[in-house]
């Protein structure tokens, strides 16, 4: 039968419909090192595409899971497949590992959005948001890939694996400003040590949507649990939503009840949102009518300056690391107000490397 390999492929890509790149930085991105996730400006790549939306401007920021699954997918790659023999003690570890981290995290980018950011409480973020935006949202997206931008590094015949985390907003034009001021409190500066209580309501409607998902869709989630036993990117997938995650929300949710271990569930779930803003790669994508792109470019600077330094300087990690919460507040303050931030930081600007609606 027909079959399309990589070598038919022609070697210059082509941007999206409505993205203006020049050809020198299309063949730029287009060069081993762009294709191995390595942007020669930095660790940041910003998108911008000028596309007819009707006065409605809009900023996607996409953080890359790498720090979570970059020692699965080298792991997948040294062994040739996914998932580890049980015997390997080492391979074991590092999955449970990673496991824990990912259930975790629908619930911790979940409530980045709505337990309150930076100087609001959870009442104030929302009515904010609902002030001046047209709503803000999130997706977690893993995908494989065999080279790639913010892939996940891997060795031997694997490719590797992309992981985001998105937040996508929009705002009618005029108040972009106040959406990307936003987006970027509930990225750095989340309210995790007072959201107690919106974390249990988070983590009991998501044990209540597996439930009824196992009693309404179970061959959907046989299926997601075969699939974790072929590939790395079907075990992600399973732990971020199938029935490994359903059977840790009972004890993530007796977690946030209990007094004793509430403590130390916090710890963990700032450390891995410092891991996440402060250890990976970021891409954010700007698109509005060109009219307005000029003045969505000069209002997202600030998110984008901050998340550049966020991830240059390793404050939210080392916070984190210390185990303070106040700490951990101010290295994102500090990301917010860094010298970097200020000046401007170095980004990869360019075409899309790969699209999702996710």
């Amino acid at each position: 039968m027909p079959r399309l390999r990589l070598a038919d492929l022609e070697e210059a890509c082509a941007p999206p419909v409505g993205c203006d790149v020049s050809h020198e930085r299309k063949a730029a991105l287009c060069a081993p090192a762009a294709r191995a996730g390595a942007p020669a400006d930095g660790r940041l790549i910003l998108l911008s595409r000028a596309l007819p939306s009707a006065g409605i401007v809009h900023v996607d920021v996409g953080v890359s899971l790498e720090p979570i699954l970059g020692p699965l997918a080298a792991l997948a790659g040294a062994r040739g497949g996914w998932p580890p023999d049980d015997a390997d003690g080492a391979a074991s570890a590092a999955a449970r590992n990673a496991a824990a981290d990912l259930h975790l995290l629908p619930l911790l980018w979940r409530a980045m959005r709505e337990a309150g950011a930076g100087a609001h409480d959870e009442v104030g973020f929302s009515r904010q948001l609902r002030l001046h935006t047209g709503g803000v949202g999130g997706a977690l997206l893993t995908t494989p890939v065999a080279r790639g931008a913010l892939a996940a590094p891997a060795g031997g015949g694997f490719g590797g694996l992309v992981g985001l985390a998105l937040v996508r907003g929009k705002a009618l034009a005029g108040s972009e400003g106040a959406l990307c001021a936003l987006m970027a409190d509930a990225l750095l500066r989340p309210n995790l040590p007072g959201a107690r209580a919106k974390l249990r309501q988070i983590a009991r409607e998501q044990r209540a949507a597996a439930e009824s998902a196992a009693r309404s869709s179970g061959n959907a989630l046989a299926a997601s649990r075969i699939g974790a036993a072929l590939s790395l990117e079907g075990w992600v997938s399973e732990q971020l939503g199938g029935l490994s995650r359903a059977r840790a929300l009972p004890d993530l949710v007796a977690q946030i009840d209990d007094d004793a271990r509430w403590p130390q569930l916090l710890s963990r779930l700032r450390a891995l949102h410092a891991r996440l803003l402060g250890g990976g790669e970021a891409v954010v994508s700007l698109s509005a009518d060109e009219a307005h792109l000029a003045a969505l470019h000069a209002s997202a600077r600030p998110l984008i300056d901050a998340l550049a330094a966020a991830a240059d300087d390793g404050a939210l990690a080392a916070a984190a690391a210390d185990g303070g919460a106040a700490s951990a507040s101010a290295a994102a303050s500090a990301a917010l107000d860094s010298p970097l931030a200020r000046r401007g930081a170095p980004v990869s600007e360019g075409c899309l490397l790969y699209t999702s609606d996710a």
